[in-house]
């Protein structure tokens, strides 16, 4: 979150909407926000840092690191953020998955456009990730046991791993 090139300790506590943040350049910051809101941090502005954004009600709220103010309506009731870099030019997009259609809705930064793209099903879990190593996010779902992966070079696979009970695990590898 500060922008050395390090990982910095970070948890969310959904009982009174504050986040701890521990920099690992010179110490703690706490950032205060709502009860029941869903942090969905991400480099939105291509800077290098992670910029402290909350998805609440279908609107995506919080300060970038370089300065400005954020407040973008997207999504719905029961959508799910799932940020990433959907257009490869550096820098996350908002973006949400629908469960009750399989859609995913991303605004993307480089033009501003909002494409509904549908990849999935009702239930299925997204799971974002870049599964083709391009640098640019790719959309993926678990769905029974199976990962199908929509890549962004083109084509879509189908993986094998886990029981239908399991729950994927989401991708850490993020600013």
């Amino acid at each position: 979150y500060d922008g050395d090139g390090k990982a910095d300790v970070a948890v969310y506590r959904p009982s009174n909407g504050t986040w701890y943040i521990v920099l690992s350049s010179n110490g703690s910051a706490v950032i205060v926000n709502n009860p029941g809101d869903t942090p969905v941090p991400g480099d939105y502005d291509g800077d290098g840092q992670a910029d402290g954004i909350i998805y609440t009600n279908g609107n995506w709220v919080g300060t970038l690191s370089s300065g400005p103010q954020v407040n973008i309506a997207l999504g719905q009731a029961g959508d799910i953020p799932v940020p990433g870099d959907y257009d490869g030019d550096g820098r996350d997009d908002q973006a949400v998955f629908r469960p009750s259609d399989g859609t995913w809705r991303p605004i993307l930064s480089s033009n501003g456009s909002r494409p509904v793209i549908q990849f999935g099903a009702t239930g299925d879990i997204p799971v974002v990730g870049d599964y083709d190593g391009d640098g640019t996010e790719d959309q993926a779902i678990y769905r029974n046991g199976q990962w199908w992966v929509n890549r962004s070079t083109g084509g879509v696979s189908v993986q094998q791993f886990g029981i239908s009970t399991d729950r994927p695990t989401p991708q850490f590898a993020r600013p």
